[in-house]
């Protein structure tokens, strides 16, 4: 629980201030984290990739969380790629691509409820 707090806040600033072509990658070793999350998520400066970290026989190591938010959850701009997530736990849509296109749903991505 201590460490969830952190890196929220780092992954959120990370969408927020993130200049193109960058790289959003979390080293997971062992554990997985989970990004509690309790606004809307965008990922809309431009093109960026983010990377959980691991996948584990098909478990992402990377989760975000909306623990029920009312909305939608991750939003791409264009040019987004997506690889070792899982997004889950908004009452809208988990994941929202925008207008745009050049998005990349890469390996190990799992969006549900």
């Amino acid at each position: 629980m201590g460490r969830e707090r952190p890196v929220r806040l780092r992954f959120q600033k990370a969408l927020k201030y993130y200049a193109p072509n960058q790289i959003i990658l979390f080293a997971v070793t062992d554990n997985k984290i989970t990004v509690n999350t309790t606004t809307p998520l965008t990922a809309n400066r431009g093109p960026v990739l983010i990377d959980g970290g691991t996948c584990i026989n098909g478990t992402p190591g990377l989760t975000i969380d909306g623990n029920g938010l009312t909305g939608n959850g991750l939003v791409l701009g264009a040019g987004i790629q997506l690889r070792n997530l899982t997004i889950k736990g908004f009452t809208g849509r988990n994941l929202v691509a925008l207008a745009g296109g050049g998005n990349k749903i890469g390996t190990c991505v799992v969006v549900r409820r």
